[in-house]
């Protein structure tokens, strides 16, 4: 055990190395991974893709049999029909009977579709008689596979009054027949025959190829192409996607799980889900295994599911009002039971279906991108402070980031509802259709996916911002931490005060406050708490190569931002008339610190506490003390520190000695404790010496 234990010490990571899984040079190196990963995988893949593609685009027969040549026949055949027709001329299969091949009435009739249904439970047949100069062309491009497609339907097929195909709808391959060369040199027609019993409810039963270039011959590598590109259309591509969508929203349940105010994550997760399922039902297995009447039936909920969650995931990021989710969800997925109880006819449930995702997905999907527009215009008019929106609102309401988010989002719900109606219109070539149908709608989808995480991503930033520091979200707390404490404290701040409560006015002192958040987390500090116009920092030991430099630099920098700020608030003439300036007194101790948690009635606050021998806090907040006994006016900033934090100080950096304006000082606290002190007037940003050789370089340029 003493083994094992000591293995895994060595193993574990120290806290500089957890610090440096943040180092801008690791993070880079890491983007740059991440790229050559990514660009190495499209050098390889993209150009093997694209020649598919480019392969399935010529996936068509070489040699095309017209509509015009394929006869139906809406009647049982008057004999039954053996292996071989032949010996049964009463059999429509036979090539001498001519009930078939003589027929008046055409597959490409426009009452076909009607002729067919009207033939429920019962059979039909459609055949055609292959004349000698196709045969013939076909030879001549050595194209002896004859790609007749799907047919959705219990079948069988003869060739000459021979039975060389049976089938049925769960047949998950097209129907493609292998002939023999010597049967295209032959001179005579080739007659196809074939028996189609209409007894599953599909709709279109004899669909055969209809939804590409047609029926007819094809050479051995077309027909290969043709199969890897119905692979690809009804397994490998709805099987991706789903595996894809179901993956999106799981990660976005898990985020809503744990940031449940958050109900665009939801409304996302719910939005790939359905996405995920309605791939799923795409998919051969599941097509061919269901029973046609329920197959409709889930593509009319799926549908209608679709277009809610759409129209609610744009209520969501908009931020609109509860009662649109508390009544208009049990509405929208209560409507389909209402219209699938009302008739279970697989013509009626294809009707449906399609008028479903006709009108009512792309209208749902142009409703949320509605809300979402609708508040960013509400946010620009804030903005611009018309007159329609009360004073009262424009000082802290602009929210460009979030108008921007807002019109994108938008965008992306118009864009889905977009390609809904191209798709319900069928304005897309068929080919480009079975190609390219849902990955635009997966697109949009992590468009939509990635607006969100933004949101998340400055959310997770905001809060490591804010005083709930990295160590109290840690699993593990750490025990003590060492380095030098920050304490800063707003002069005179009552005048600011006063007018903080005003409407129309900005609260200074939160102005001032917040300038000095950002600089001590910009010197690798961390910002303790806040209390009215204090602020308290602390800087790491494994954060800061030296913490009394990074707080020393924080404090100089922060003097001289609260110049800009009195500069600023006086040319907008929001600066008080009582107030001198806006000027602070600041102290720093060294020592080490721990992290706790104190229970305030039933909730817990971050709080911190002395680790070590010493009390930094404490004696932070005394030197802070100390500056009202030194400084003669409030029209000046200064900080206190231990003369031996000075000495330090010095030692790291000498050019910093002419702002110490006082050295090895005695004061008495009043509890008696005796300090020797020193006092440093922070320094402008081009007296700072360890940013001199930034400027020379700057004014070398």
């Amino acid at each position: 055990m003493g083994l094992f234990k000591k293995l895994a010490l060595a193993m574990s990571r120290t806290t500089a190395e957890t610090q440096m899984m943040t180092d801008k040079v690791s993070i880079r190196v890491k983007y740059v991974l991440a790229a050559g990963a990514f660009t190495s995988l499209c050098v390889l893949l993209i150009p093997v893709l694209v020649q598919r593609l480019a392969s399935w685009s010529e996936a068509t027969p070489n040699v095309i049999l017209a509509p015009e040549a394929w006869h139906a026949f809406y009647s049982a055949s008057p004999a039954p029909c053996a292996i071989r027709a032949a010996n049964d001329p009463n059999c429509v299969a036979n090539a001498h009977n001519p009930i078939l091949w003589k027929s008046k009435e055409l597959r490409s009739d426009a009452g076909h579709a009607d002729r067919v249904k009207a033939r429920r439970n019962n059979e039909f047949w459609v055949g055609a008689v292959v004349p000698v100069q196709l045969l013939e062309a076909a030879k001549v491009q050595r194209a002896n596979q004859l790609i007749l497609g799907w047919i959705t339907a219990t079948y069988r097929i003869w060739l000459d009054g021979e039975l060389v195909a049976t089938g049925s709808r769960t047949d998950s391959d097209p129907v493609v027949l292998s002939l023999p060369f010597y049967r295209l040199a032959e001179k005579r027609p080739l007659r196809v025959a074939v028996q189609i019993y209409h007894t599953e409810g599909t709709i279109f039963p004899d669909f055969f190829n209809g939804g590409r270039v047609g029926e007819g011959f094809a050479t051995a590598s077309r027909t290969a192409a043709y199969r890897n590109f119905i692979a690809f259309r009804s397994k490998a591509r709805p099987l991706a996607l789903f595996a894809a969508n179901l993956m999106i929203a799981c990660l976005f349940f898990l985020f809503w799980c744990s940031t449940q105010g958050k109900q665009e994550y939801f409304y996302v997760a719910m939005y790939a889900f359905v996405s995920a399922a309605f791939q799923a039902r795409s998919t051969d297995i599941v097509f061919m295994t269901l029973d046609v009447p329920l197959v409709y039936a889930l593509d009319v909920f799926l549908r209608f599911a679709e277009g809610s969650f759409g129209m609610f995931l744009g209520f969501a990021f908009a931020r609109s009002r509860r009662g649109l989710f508390t009544y208009g969800l049990p509405l929208c997925l209560g409507l389909p039971f209402l219209l699938l109880a009302g008739n279970g006819d697989s013509v009626a449930r294809f009707s449906q279906m399609g008028l479903v995702g006709t009108w009512f997905v792309p209208f749902a999907h142009v409703l949320g991108a509605l809300a979402c527009f609708t508040q960013a215009h509400y946010l620009y008019l804030i903005s611009k402070g018309t007159n329609k929106v009360s004073r009262r609102h424009r000082a802290g309401a602009y929210l460009p980031v979030r108008i921007q988010r807002l019109a994108v989002f938008g965008t992306g719900l118009a864009a889905l509802a977009f390609l809904f109606w191209v798709q319900s219109h069928g304005i897309t070539s068929p080919t480009s259709h079975a190609i390219w149908d849902r990955f635009g709608h997966f697109l949009v989808v992590v468009l939509l996916g990635t607006i969100v995480l933004t949101e998340y991503k400055e959310q997770a930033l905001l809060i490591a911002k804010t005083p709930v520091s990295e160590y109290h979200r840690r699993p593990v707390m750490p025990a003590r931490i060492t380095g030098a404490v920050l304490v800063a404290d707003l002069k005179a701040s009552e005048a600011f005060f006063k007018i903080a409560g005003s409407n129309d006015a900005e609260n200074l002192v939160a102005v001032w406050r917040s300038h000095f958040y950002n600089i001590i987390i910009k010197n690798q500090g961390t910002v303790l708490f806040k209390r009215g116009d204090e602020v308290m920092g602390f800087f790491d030991n494994d954060k800061c190569a030296t913490p009394l430099l990074a707080a020393l630099t924080a404090s100089d920098e922060m003097s001289r931002i609260s110049r800009f700020l009195e500069m600023e608030f006086r040319r907008r003439d929001l600066f008080p008339l009582d107030a001198k300036g806006i000027h602070f007194r600041a102290a720093i101790a060294t020592g080490s610190i721990r992290p706790t948690w104190e229970s305030v009635g039933s909730q817990r606050e971050p709080a911190w506490e002395a680790a070590g021998r010493t009390n930094p806090l404490l004696e932070a907040n005394r030197l802070l003390d100390f500056e009202k006994q030194i400084a003669n006016h409030d029209l000046e900033t200064l900080l206190v520190m231990t003369e031996d934090a000075a000495k330090l100080i010095l030692h790291s950096q000498p050019a910093s000695q002419p702002h110490f304006a006082q050295r090895a000082r005695t004061l008495r606290d009043k509890h008696g404790s005796i300090y020797s002190v020193a006092v440093y007037r922070p320094m402008a940003e081009d007296e700072r010496p360890h940013q001199q050789p930034k400027h020379r370089k700057a004014n070398a340029a």
